[in-house]
């Protein structure tokens, strides 16, 4: 006979009590690691703010780097282009992420878009953990080495996702319907519709594989 834990009792019915506990106990845990993650993504995001500060005292041109701070969100802008760095909400397991610890995380979603487009496109993402390690799955710091555990990531961002990052026309295939299509007004040609750009940055965020 399959032995049980402690049990309680509902409406005259036994069930395992221990489990529950156990169940209650590790939602506990959760809501703990959960509470640590916020306190981190908040230093994260502020240590985020002063490197880039540092980075754009540094260019000494704010029509070349620019930055804006608020509710958690920092935009960083240069000539026609800008990289918004914004929290997602939630913590989550790293599991199904590249080289994962196995642990809850919160991840910084990074954005990009370039001035006249509707949407901003998802370029890259990093991991915060309790602990103050981040990692975007090649490299990794730790938010316990101070103000400037965030500068290296800030700086390479800024390097190559705004200065250095080519844009790209898409192929004809996939153009938008505004640039294959233009209304005809008073039997002309209107091309107002083109002043919106399509050209955009290459993806960094890897593609997931398709089965055959």
């Amino acid at each position: 006979m399959k032995k049980t834990g402690k049990a309680g009792t509902l409406a005259g019915k036994s069930f395992d009590l221990n489990r529950v506990t156990s169940a209650v106990n590790y939602f506990k845990d959760q809501l703990s690691i959960e509470e640590a993650l916020e306190i981190e993504l908040l230093r994260t995001m502020q240590f985020a703010s002063q490197a880039i500060n540092a980075i754009v005292a540094a260019v000494g041109d704010v029509h070349l780097l620019h930055a804006e701070f608020k509710d958690t969100v920092l935009n960083v802008s240069t000539v026609g282009r800008t990289l918004t760095l914004a929290p997602a909400h939630g913590a989550a397991f790293d599991t199904r992420l590249v080289k994962p610890r196995a642990k809850l995380c919160r991840q910084v979603l990074v954005f990009t878009h370039i001035s006249t487009q509707e949407k901003s496109s998802l370029l890259c993402a990093f991991r915060v953990y309790s602990d103050g390690l981040c990692t975007d799955g090649e490299n990794s710091w730790n938010l316990n080495d101070g103000e400037q555990s965030m500068a290296n990531y800030m700086t390479s961002l800024v390097a190559k996702s705004l200065f250095e990052c080519d844009l790209y026309w898409p192929e004809y295939d996939n153009l938008p319907e505004y640039l294959t299509s233009i209304p005809v007004i008073e039997d002309q040609a209107s091309t107002e519709g083109l002043s919106r750009s399509c050209i955009g940055f290459e993806c960094a965020v890897p593609k997931p594989m398709v089965k055959s």
